[in-house]
This record gives C-alpha cells, sequence and structure tokens, in this order.
C-alpha cells in the first residue's frame, strides 16, 4: 500500500484485537512494519476469523480512507475452526491477503490459500527484514 502512496492500518490480535495503528508517512510506515515483523506469531489461541471480522468491521465503519482496503492476516494457521465459508461470509468484499508464519503445511494452509487473494509464506528461520520484504 505504501508503494502507491496509501495508508497502512494495523491492528494486532491474539486473544483479543489490540490497538487500531496507522501510518500516513514513510518513517511512520518503517516503525509499523519493524513492529509487525518483531510480534511473535506462535503463541496459541488462533481465531483467525474473529481477527478477520474486526477488520472488516473497521473497514465498514471507517471514513473513505479505508474503503478500499486489504486485509492481511499473518498467522501461525493453527486455527482448528476456520472454514472457507466462514471467512467468505465476513469478508464482506474486501481482499485477504495471507502470510503464514507456520513453518509447515498443514490443512488450514489449504483452507487459507483457497480463500486468499494472495498467499506468502515464510519458515521459521525468517529474519525481521525477511517478513519486512514479503509485507
Amino acid at each position: 500500500a505504501r508503494e502507491d502512496g496509501g495508508i497502512v492500518f494495523v491492528r494486532t490480535f491474539a486473544s483479543a484485537p489490540g490497538h487500531l495503528m496507522k501510518a500516513t508517512v514513510d518513517n511512520e510506515y518503517d516503525a509499523l512494519l519493524e513492529y509487525v515483523a518483531s510480534c511473535s506469531y506462535n503463541q496459541g489461541g488462533t481465531d483467525i476469523l474473529t481477527a478477520v471480522e474486526r477488520a472488516c468491521r473497521d473497514i465498514s465503519e471507517s471514513k473513505a480512507e479505508l474503503k478500499k482496503a486489504e486485509v492481511l492476516a499473518i498467522t501461525d494457521c493453527e486455527d482448528n475452526a476456520l472454514s472457507t465459508e466462514m471467512v467468505k461470509s465476513v469478508l464482506q468484499g474486501a481482499e485477504l491477503s495471507i502470510l503464514d508464519v507456520s513453518g509447515e503445511e498443514n490443512t488450514m494452509s489449504d483452507v487459507l490459500k483457497s480463500i486468499s487473494t494472495k498467499y506468502f509464506k515464510v519458515d521459521e528461520t525468517a529474519t525481521i527484514n525477511d517478513l519486512i520484504k514479503v509485507v
């Protein structure tokens, strides 16, 4: 989004949603990317559907600046309760991109590939700089 001058919003999500962060200029964007890359994504308690629902609610309740938003979910793919139909029902037309940090292929990886517009995968040896390049 920053390549085309867009605004970047981030909301972390573990067992509950964090606050919505925003980057509008390059130094804010760089700091936000650094923050995202430094988060731990293997803490258990993954609830991808609730995170996607919250992101879609952020988009629908926003001013015009979020209306063309793309949702990027960074996940360890350990959500066993997720189905293709569930996610499609909450996306409301938003594009969903997945960054899979699980380090291995699993059933959830297949589900997420089938519903995402873009799917990226990094393994457990990925560095912060590797994650930033993907994001």
